[in-house]
């Protein structure tokens, strides 16, 4: 009988709306499997406008009544008001997540067609390549070989530099990609676990845990805010940190510290400055010659610890068949 007269009770309520009635309830109601009605109410008023998706006139949200017997009252206004306005900057924020998302999506399927312009083929200069298996690498240095394998570890440093540990079963053996060998769409669309051939010459890394640091890099394959060498624009006041069997655990420079010149990068990069006024600004009411550095604390684990992969470090990793924590 009570369900009875909250369904009549509820009916007329309805009736009395002008617009569309949703119920919702933090104690009873669930925005998973709840439909809105008297009986499965949603939790949240959040997802009471999300349903109607903010569309006006916005409809009539009924809460948990406080008064004694009352299972329903009506919002009061000023609590829509604040909850509509958050549900307009979420669904702002997720339209400007979806529009990016979209750019993203449109420039990589351009990079792509451009990608697949580019063709490259085997120097027939150089002397002929000859097959070998990883674990014979040391017997053939200074010599050009060709090694299949499985791309065991890939990291790209800008458009124009690929590193790849390359694995055969017997050994592995770090490859260094540069220019259109990495531009190409084979080399573009590259993933690990992938079957490669490679051709090159093997060079020997020094013995031990000897670090190697890498300087000045191309300014086309580094940040905007890098400063460039005075001596040389073409090149930045960059430093990278490679430890052997690793690459990369550490990647520093020096930053621009002048007004005109940050604008000039940000023109250059064809980057909105607005959304960056406060980095801007540090310029423009005085800064100081500075640098900074980034430690990359599970690839320096992966070294100190002497694993074959980062994976083996990582507290939540990801790989094949395992997406998410």
């Amino acid at each position: 009988m009570a369900d009875d007269s909250l369904s009549t009770d509820m009916e007329k309520m309805d009736v009395q709306a002008n617009g569309p009635v949703i119920y919702t309830s933090e104690k009873e109601g669930s925005d998973e499997s709840g439909d809105g009605s008297a009986q499965k109410p949603f939790k949240s008023i959040m997802q009471a406008l999300r349903i109607t998706d903010g569309e006006e006139p916005l409809p009539q949200i009924m809460v948990d009544g406080k008064a004694d017997g009352e299972r329903y009252e009506k919002l009061a206004k000023a609590q829509l008001k604040k909850v509509t306005k958050l549900y307009a900057q979420e669904k702002k924020k997720s339209e400007d997540r979806e529009k990016k998302e979209a750019e993203k999506a449109q420039q990589r399927e351009k990079n792509l067609e451009e990608a697949k312009k580019i063709t490259i083929k085997e120097d027939e200069s150089l002397p002929k390549a000859t097959r070998i298996q990883i674990s014979e690498s040391v017997a053939n240095r200074d010599k050009r070989v060709k090694v299949f394998g499985w791309v065991h570890r890939l990291r790209r440093q800008g458009k124009n530099l690929m590193f790849i540990v390359l694995r055969d079963g017997n050994g592995f053996l770090q490859c260094v990609l540069s220019d259109l060998l990495c531009q190409t769409y084979e080399a573009v669309t590259l993933a690990t676990e992938a079957s490669v051939c490679l051709y090159g010459v093997i060079k020997a890394l020094p013995e031990g845990k000897t670090p190697i640091l890498l300087c000045r890099f191309p300014t086309n394959i580094k940040s905007f805010y890098m400063y460039r060498c005075p001596e040389d624009k073409g090149l930045t006041e960059s430093v990278d940190l490679l430890m052997p069997g690793v690459g990369e655990i550490v990647g520093g420079s020096m930053r621009m510290w002048e007004y005109e010149e940050l604008l000039e990068g940000y023109k250059r990069e064809g980057i909105d400055p607005t959304p960056y006024y406060w980095y801007t600004d540090q310029r423009k009411y005085g800064s100081c010659p500075h640098g900074g550095y980034g430690l990359g604390l599970e690839r320096f684990l992966t070294w100190l610890l002497n694993r074959q992969h980062i994976r083996d470090v990582c507290l939540y990793p990801r790989f094949t068949g395992r997406c998410r924590p």
